[in-house]
């Protein structure tokens, strides 16, 4: 009887042990993944700052796309449009020579013509 009465205290023992065991194993692995979405958390956290900073940058630059000083510096810029309180100068023929030189380009033959002229040397 005193046998008996040992093997189920020590069979309560160890179940009691390995529900131990098993909980401490549980509960270190649910530490271990809200530690991992902690830092998951805070990567996308800062993502989210670095594309807010870009939408503030795009939408200042689509702000000033429409605007119409952006429209008339294009004009001015890219097409040479002006305003009528503009002023504009002209060169005439006999000051371009000294603004821009003349340029003399000469024809190169083909490649082929290049390779055949190499070899008949």
């Amino acid at each position: 009887m005193h046998f008996k009465k040992r093997l189920k205290q020590g069979i309560i023992v160890i179940i009691g042990s390995l529900l131990i065991i098993s909980s401490l194993r549980n509960i270190f692995n649910q530490w271990r993944l809200i530690a991992e979405a902690q830092k998951r958390n805070q990567k996308i956290g800062e993502n989210i700052d670095n594309l807010r900073q870009n939408i503030d940058i795009l939408e200042k630059k689509i702000k000033w796309a429409t605007s119409s000083a952006y429209l008339e510096q294009a004009a001015r810029d890219k097409l040479g449009l002006g305003t009528k309180n503009d002023y504009w100068i002209e060169i005439g023929e006999e000051n371009m020579a000294e603004v821009s030189p003349e340029v003399k380009e000469t024809e190169k033959p083909a490649v082929l013509r290049q390779w055949a002229d190499w070899f008949t040397r």
